[in-house]
């Protein structure tokens, strides 16, 4: 069977909703995923640098998971075009085919590859506020036990490396404007459509069929979006969490436990609880940090960004 190609793609952002978005969209029976979520090809002038978490274990067995059924879901920077065509070997009768890629949206160069090897491809582009997404990846970094330090320490780091580093990923990377730019040139305007976190928390169902229909699939079909993926959970014991991940016994466990028995399963291993919230003087910090970009989006857009830009 000939390998079909992809017809659109998730770009971004991060921490935006692109997880739960990919998932729902897998359901449709006329949408076929990768089974990879963000295979980044298109953004190998950055991934080096990047290198996500796990990145050692999620490359183990790549070409041997990519040359079989790929039944299951897994991790992995695909880097090589002809592997990564195989991520859509299993395509049958599909009419959207595609892949999400947050890295996408960072890449200075991904926009103008993506266009030269799939011009009639469409764009998905999920935003949020800036602070709330700076906030949310280093809920994640603290639950994949990678980062223990305060929020407030992390923001307010200076100098090479040390939490200059992590501040560096949480705020720098933030930045998505000059991505959004990118994009917007690269391809006509009709074949790229953003979205907000926001509408999509309050409204999953209407964003979804704005969605289903920019794709040229049924508007009619209704996902289960009820369940949200890649929530912002903190674990109980981080660093037996963080070995579940090094290991992979979590992605074992992911696919072992029965999905009626997950929510439990949830209740037992992270906290429940309301998440940490940003201080006031952190969120003050950020707003500063990211007005620019904020301004610079909301120009590109034509949309009214300014309740990002507030305290309260």
């Amino acid at each position: 069977m000939s390998t079909r190609t992809p017809n659109f793609f998730i770009a971004g952002a991060a921490k935006s909703g692109t997880t739960s978005v990919a998932r729902y969209l897998e359901e449709h029976p006329q949408v076929y995923m990768s089974p990879i979520k963000e295979p980044s090809y298109f953004a190998r002038d950055i991934i080096p640098t990047l290198q996500p978490s796990n990145w050692n274990r999620n490359q183990r067995g790549l070409q041997k998971y990519l040359n079989g059924s790929m039944r299951h879901r897994r991790g992995g920077c695909v880097l090589d075009l002809e592997l990564y065509l195989k991520l859509f070997g299993n395509v049958t009768h599909e009419i959207a085919i595609g892949e999400a890629s947050t890295a996408y949206l960072i890449s200075p160069k991904a926009p103008l590859d993506i266009r030269a090897a799939f011009p009639n491809a469409r764009i998905i582009i999920m935003l949020r506020n800036h602070v709330d997404r700076a906030f949310s990846t280093y809920l994640m970094f603290c639950r994949n036990g990678r980062l223990r330090a305060s929020f407030s320490d992390v923001i307010r780091s200076e100098g090479p490396g040390g939490l200059s580093e992590w501040r560096h990923m949480l705020l720098e990377t933030r930045k998505i404007a000059p991505g959004v730019e990118r994009f917007l040139k690269a391809f006509p305007r009709d074949q790229v459509r953003w979205y907000f976190h926001e509408e999509f928390s309050a409204d999953p169902h209407a964003v979804m069929q704005s969605i289903f229909r920019f794709l040229g699939v049924d508007p009619e079909f209704t996902p289960d979006v009820t369940r949200r993926h890649n929530e912002e959970l903190l674990p109980k014991a981080p660093l037996l969490h963080r070995i579940g991940q090094i290991t992979g016994l979590s992605g074992v466990a992911t696919r072992v436990i029965p999905g009626k028995a997950r929510p439990l399963l949830r209740q037992v291993l992270f906290h429940t609880g309301p998440l940490p919230h940003i201080s006031a003087d952190d969120r003050a910090l950020l707003i500063e940090y990211f007005r620019e970009d904020v301004a610079q989006l909301a120009n590109l857009l034509d949309k009214d960004l300014s309740h990002w830009v507030k305290l309260n």
